[in-house]
Parts: structure tokens; C-alpha cells; sequence
């Protein structure tokens, strides 16, 4: 009876392994077509598998056990033959890859990610204590048993393979589009599963994934945070002495940060703060490396009447002032999708970030957006959807534009020669906005295009490149 039940439920589990790779795809034939990055020989008129070990610095054995050749004299002109680096494996090249630890990771989670050990880890990149490794930091994964491909031999199957190379089955048919693993013949080439797929990592409970980028953080740029909870609740964050502004949609949960362009290299604590619906809070702590920002430094050379407005500190301040007061505030609301445009095709002159000296005026600062140089009167273009807060003239800047993107997300244009929109107007990525110019203290036509997020200033460029949050 014992053994009837204990046949029964194998005969259950065989069906379901069956089912599991079946079920749902179309019948098709087995492909056979060989995977590209494999070493293939096509067997030439004149070849043995003497030449051919030796061209390539293996054995004739090696050669024949991975293509399961019985007779070396059985092969022919055309045949397709698997190189092999060892016998019936073909390695992937030996190194030991560098990877940048996430917000979420622990040694532990890298270890099982890239198929290691936390001691192993911990050893190779002089880890004292686990506990403090911090979102940014740069790890050595060390070298580990390679794995590439293998042929199936004449005994071999499809969970053998899987088996001996310590592959997930289901990852091994995934990658190789394999619909019935007990359909595959002998002779057939498999891709092993590599492991070093980079994941976000799972923190306690109740943090599903906690996301930060980009990995270091540097002064002057952007930071995007996403954080998946198991279950709908608050989430709160401190960072730089800041509190982070989310957006949260039942589990998932946004926000992002700017990074002063003076803020200093060094480890900085981030606390994110989860509290759930029937009022359980979680804390969840974590060091973040902010590296250095290499700006380049500028003397700006001006004329005498510009230089006395700028060394007027007190109409500078108080047009700063109100250019904070504007780009500042929260719209719980994401308007922008994706990366952002460039407002105009010019030609960067000034970076954002820069050190500034002016001629006459001992002041040092930094410049606070990018410089695009073209002609006057060239139309430009709002980079991403938004609404007009703002629009004028002021002393330094000329004529503005202010544009509220959402989420604490702000961009300005200055020295236009023309504005084409009004407060309140909604506008959409790739409007055209205003005509480029020269008002206000500018020293030639150019648009200055300036961005805050939470109230500070950033390097609007970023935003071409990356999509955040």
C-alpha cells in the first residue's frame, strides 16, 4: 500500500514537471540552432580531430566527449564541432567582476546573487564588520566554478545537465527557449544559467525592495528612491539632514532628492521609516556614499557696470530669494514621463556645477544650471509636461519662465529674448515656450537652463540621461 502511494505521488510529480514546462506553449520542434558566444568549429576538407584539438589547445578526448563522438575518425566536412576549454563544459572566461552595492544588499544576499559565500566576499574585499557595508560601496565578487555551456552526451538528459552544473531547471529551459525538457536529444547544446544578474535585494520585513540611484551619489546631482512595501501604508525618510517627499500608490512608494553641489565625499545615514495601516512602524538605516563631484572651475571676465550689479549683494540675494521661493513646494503629482528633452539645441558653453570667479567681485560660486549657446530669437522647447509658475522680468536673469514638473521637481530659463506662455498654462514636453536671448546680465545669446528638485539645485543635464525616479 506504502509503495503504491509513494508511486503514485512520483507518477504526480513527473506530470507536473511535465506540465510545468508544456503548459501553455505551442508544440514545436526541438531547436537545435547553436547559441551565439559558443565556440564552433566547422569541420573542413583535410581535418582530424587531431588538427583540430591542436588549433584550438585542447585534446582529442575533450573534444569527443563534448560532442559525444565515439569513433574520432566519425566526423565529416560541414559537422558543427563544440570547442571545449574542459571536458564536457566550455567555461566562460575567468574574472572577478566589480559591482556596487545597493541600498537593500547585504553580503549575504550578494553572496547567493553572484553564487559565492559571505566569507568569501567579505575576505576578498577586507570586510571587518558586515553590518556596515553601505549603498555605493564597490565590491570584488570573487572567482568562482565557471560555467558557460554543455552538449548533452549519449546518457545525458536535460535534469542531468541541470544537476551537475547546479542550475535552477526552470531558468536552464527558460534560456534556452526549451518547451519539453524530456524531448531534448543527445547532441543538443545548452546555455548554462549565469547567476550574476544584478536584483535589488530584499531588506526585513515589510520592505519588498528598496531601490536607490544612481550608485555613488554625487554632489550637485540628482537621487531616485522606489520602495516596495508588502503591504499599503506611510513611508517617511531622512537624508542629508532633509526629510524625503514621497508619492505612494498602494504598495509602491517614490521620491525624489537633490544633493548640494557643496555637500563634502563621505558616508551619510539615510533612515527610511514604514508605518502600516493598523500603526506598526518599522525604521530601516543604511550608510550611503556620496563621492566627488571633479567641477571645473570658470573666471568669468565682465565689464564694470555688470560687476557693480554683482557686487550689489543685496539685489543678487534678494533675487535669488525669490527664484527659491518659486522654484520650492511639493505637487503630489508626477507630471513628467520618462526622460526629459533638451530644451534647445545649443552648444554647451558652461556646465552646471562650475566654480565661479568674476573679475571685480571676490565672491566665489558656482554655476547653477547649463549654458546653451545659440542665436537669439531660436525657439525652445519645454522638456517634459508641467505648469507654468512663474513668468517675467528680473535684473540678473532677464526674461524667466518657471515650469513646476511635480513631485518638488522645478526648471527655470533665463536671458530669453521672448515668453510665450503665461502662469497656469499647462505645458507639455517638446512645446515651444520662449525664444532664446540676451537680457538681463548675460554676455552673449545663450538659454540658461536651470533645475531644483526639493528645493535644490541640481544638475539639469542628469535628466537627459537617466529617467528618475
Amino acid at each position: 500500500m506504502i509503495e503504491t502511494q509513494l508511486a503514485r505521488k512520483t507518477t504526480y510529480l513527473l506530470i507536473g514537471l511535465a506540465l510545468l514546462f508544456t503548459l501553455g506553449q505551442p508544440a514545436r520542434a526541438q531547436d537545435t540552432s547553436e547559441p551565439s558566444g559558443v565556440t564552433i568549429h566547422i569541420v573542413q576538407d583535410g581535418d582530424t580531430l587531431e588538427s583540430i584539438a591542436e588549433s584550438y589547445g585542447t585534446t582529442i578526448q575533450a573534444i569527443q566527449q563534448a560532442n559525444a563522438l565515439e569513433d574520432p575518425r566519425d566526423i565529416f566536412v560541414g559537422q558543427r564541432l563544440v570547442i571545449p576549454v574542459s571536458i564536457t563544459h566550455i567555461a566562460a572566461p575567468s574574472s572577478q567582476p566589480t559591482i556596487m552595492a545597493g541600498l537593500a544588499d547585504t553580503l549575504t544576499a550578494l553572496a547567493i546573487r553572484y553564487g559565492t559565500t559571505p566569507e568569501q566576499l567579505g575576505q576578498s574585499n577586507r570586510i571587518v564588520n558586515p553590518a556596515r557595508l553601505y549603498a555605493g560601496q564597490t565590491i570584488t565578487v570573487p572567482s568562482t566554478n565557471p560555467t558557460g555551456i554543455a552538449r548533452l552526451g549519449k546518457n545525458d538528459s536535460f535534469w542531468n545537465i541541470a544537476l551537475s552544473a547546479n542550475a535552477n531547471a526552470v531558468a536552464l529551459a527558460t534560456i534556452n527557449n526549451i518547451a519539453n525538457p524530456f524531448a531534448i536529444m543527445p547532441g543538443n547544446i545548452l546555455v548554462l544559467p549565469d547567476d550574476t544578474t544584478p536584483s535589488t535585494g530584499s531588506p526585513p520585513y515589510p520592505w519588498d525592495t528598496i531601490v536607490l540611484h544612481p550608485l555613488p551619489l554625487e554632489p550637485g546631482q540628482t537621487g531616485g528612491i522606489r520602495i516596495t512595501t508588502s503591504m499599503p501604508g506611510t513611508i517617511s525618510a531622512t537624508f542629508l539632514s532633509c526629510d524625503l517627499q514621497f508619492m505612494s500608490q498602494e504598495t509602491g512608494h517614490t521620491a525624489v532628492f537633490g544633493i548640494d553641489r557643496w555637500t563634502a565625499p563621505g558616508l551619510y545615514p539615510l533612515t527610511i521609516d514604514f508605518q502600516d495601516e493598523a500603526g506598526t512602524t518599522w525604521a530601516y538605516n543604511r550608510d550611503v556614499l556620496i563621492v566627488e563631484g571633479n567641477y571645473p572651475r570658470e573666471q568669468i571676465q565682465v565689464s564694470e557696470e555688470t560687476g557693480a550689479v554683482l557686487n550689489d549683494a543685496q539685489s543678487v540675494q534678494e533675487e535669488a530669494d525669490y527664484i527659491a521661493q518659486k522654484m520650492s513646494g511639493f505637487t503630489p503629482q508626477q507630471y513628467w514621463d520618462g526622460l526629459f528633452l533638451l530644451p534647445v539645441a545649443g552648444v554647451p558653453t558652461s556646465p552646471f556645477g562650475a566654480v565661479r570667479t568674476y573679475k571685480g567681485n571676490e565672491a566665489v560660486s558656482f554655476h547653477t544650471g547649463t549654458d546653451l549657446a545659440i542665436k537669439t530669437g531660436t525657439p525652445f522647447y519645454a522638456p517634459a509636461d508641467g505648469i507654468v509658475v512663474d513668468t517675467g522680468w528680473l535684473d540678473i536673469r532677464g526674461y524667466i519662465t518657471l515650469i513646476d514638473h511635480g513631485a518638488g521637481v522645478y526648471t527655470g530659463y533665463w536671458h530669453q529674448a521672448s515668453i510665450m506662455v503665461k502662469i497656469g498654462d499647462q505645458v507639455t514636453a517638446g512645446q515651444q515656450i520662449g525664444t532664446v536671448g540676451s537680457t538681463g546680465l548675460s554676455t552673449a545669446a545663450h538659454l540658461h537652463w536651470e533645475m531644483r528638485v526639493a528645493g535644490i539645485q541640481v544638475d539639469p543635464m542628469q535628466w537627459v540621461r537617466e529617467v528618475f525616479p
